[in-house]
């Protein structure tokens, strides 16, 4: 199960290639844990090879981010989806994002990245959201 391609580092910049305006909570999940799996597996990139990865983390960051509706309290990118499911993409992408940019900041000195202070730092109102979810799961909306 602890299978990866043979060229990694190909197969990040191709999966980078996907991140583009207007792409779905959904979808930035995806590409997210797939970037987040080819890491892991790279024992050192290359120079190159975080020149394209660390604006592509603060692009799908900022997507993600500009997903947020305050006056819903939720994360919402299309109307055919549920904004429980969207919202819980978003913070699975923000926790994997956050630990990324913590690692290749940590790793690689990233002048372009601002060190996580906390998690889930670049949630809106984390506590609301929890408090908002939780009366969706109680509800039985979930």
């Amino acid at each position: 199960m602890n299978r990866s391609p043979l060229n990694k580092s190909l197969w990040l910049i191709y999966i980078l290639s996907y991140v583009k305006e207007g792409i779905l909570l959904q979808d930035i999940s995806k590409i997210i844990y797939c970037i987040d799996f080819l890491y892991s597996k790279i024992e050192k990139l290359s120079p190159n090879e975080l020149t394209q990865l660390v604006p592509k983390l603060k692009d799908i960051l900022r997507m993600v981010k500009g997903y947020y509706s305050p006056n819903l309290g939720f994360y919402l990118s299309s109307p055919n989806l549920s904004p429980i499911d969207e919202t819980r993409y978003a913070v699975f992408s923000i926790n994997l994002l956050e630990d990324l940019i913590q690692d290749i900041v940590v790793n690689y000195e990233a002048q372009d990245l601002h060190p996580i202070k906390k998690i889930y730092e670049e949630i809106e109102d984390p506590k609301g959201l929890y408090e908002r979810l939780s009366a969706v799961e109680s509800s039985g909306g979930g």
